[in-house]
């Protein structure tokens, strides 16, 4: 399992490089759960909004809020797309994923590495 970790891997040639790590690791068709943010913030303002309100219906206040939107804005670096977390997986010797949960910017995939790595 690999959860919330992805989008903190700064960069894509960073990102490739950890799921080739990964696929070396497990044998042909262990399955694999991943799970973190699959797209960037910045391209749905409305979703973070949504999640503001959120943070604020649990008592947060506007500092905590700005907070907390200004550390995921600059800290994370999110796979730009469902798309684009596919294309990884495929590109790092995983058969395609299947996505089995998602809420605002976060993901849930299955899959299993591949016969022959890439």
């Amino acid at each position: 399992m690999m959860i919330g970790v992805l989008q903190h891997i700064q960069g894509e040639i960073a990102k490739r490089d950890l799921m080739n790590e990964l696929a070396k690791r497990l044998k042909v068709g262990a399955p694999l759960v991943l799970a973190g943010n699959y797209r960037a913030y910045s391209s749905e303002p409305l979703l973070l909004a949504a999640w503001a309100q959120r943070w604020r219906m649990h008592g947060a206040g506007p500092d905590e809020v700005r907070a907390k939107m200004d550390r995921i804005l600059e800290a994370a670096e999110p796979p730009r797309s469902e798309e684009a977390v596919a294309a990884l997986l495929a590109e790092t010797g995983f058969e395609t994923p299947l996505r089995f949960f998602s809420s605002l910017f976060w993901g849930a995939w299955i899959t299993r590495r591949a016969a022959a790595l890439l």
